[in-house]
C-alpha cells in the first residue's frame, strides 16, 4: 500500500507546489504543516509534510493514509466532495475520535466549512490538538487536496488562528492557480 501511495505522490505535481508553502507555514507559525490528497472519496493520503522546530510535532509520515472524513480535512471532504449525505453519514459512524463528536454537530461544522473555506478540529480527533485545514479546489469547486496545520490547543490564540487561516487560504489559491490555470 505504501508503495502505491509513494508512486501516486511521485506522479502528482501538488507535493512539489505545496512544499514551499508548508515550510513557510511551519517555520512562521510553529505548526506541523501537511499537504493531503483527497482525490479518493474513501481515504486521504499525506503527500507532503513540514515539521516545525517546536518541541511538539504531530507524528505523521508522507504516505500515511486516513479515512477521508476524519478531522478538519474530513469536514472539507464532506463540504466540497460529491458524496450523497446518506453515504457520508454511514462512513462518519465508523470514524474513531479521541473525543467523539455527534453527527449533527459535525454536520454543522461541514456547513461552516463550505461557507468559509476552512475547517477547525479542536480537541476531537486528537485530544489536546487543534487541526486547521483549507481546501484546494478545481475551478469547478471540487476538492482535490487540503493544506493542514496542526498545533497544541493553546499554541495559537483565536486571532493568530484567524491569521493562519488567511495565510493558508492564500497559499491554497496560489496552488490552485498553478495547478489548474
Amino acid at each position: 500500500m505504501l508503495t502505491l501511495a509513494r508512486s501516486a505522490i511521485e506522479s502528482n505535481v501538488f507535493p512539489l507546489l505545496v512544499q514551499p508553502a508548508l515550510d513557510r507555514l511551519s517555520t512562521k507559525w510553529g505548526v506541523t504543516a501537511i499537504g493531503v490528497d483527497v482525490s479518493d472519496p474513501e481515504q486521504m493520503v499525506v503527500v507532503a509534510l513540514s515539521r516545525s522546530n517546536m518541541p511538539f510535532r504531530l507524528h505523521v509520515d508522507v504516505g500515511s493514509v486516513f479515512p477521508a472524513l476524519l478531522s478538519a480535512t474530513g469536514r472539507l471532504v464532506a463540504a466540497f466532495g460529491e458524496q450523497p449525505e446518506a453515504e457520508i453519514k454511514k462512513r462518519f459512524s465508523k470514524l474513531r475520535w479521541d473525543k467523539p463528536v455527534k453527527y449533527e454537530d459535525w454536520n454543522k461544522e461541514v456547513v461552516f466549512a463550505k461557507k468559509n473555506h476552512f475547517s477547525l478540529d479542536r480537541n476531537t480527533y486528537i485530544a489536546g490538538v487543534t487541526i486547521v485545514a483549507v481546501p484546494v479546489l478545481t475551478p469547478t469547486g471540487k476538492i482535490t487536496h487540503t493544506i493542514v496545520c496542526a498545533s497544541l490547543m493553546d499554541a495559537l490564540n483565536k486571532t493568530e488562528t484567524k491569521k493562519l487561516v488567511i495565510e493558508m487560504q492564500a497559499q491554497a489559491r496560489h496552488i490552485t492557480d498553478q495547478m489548474f490555470i
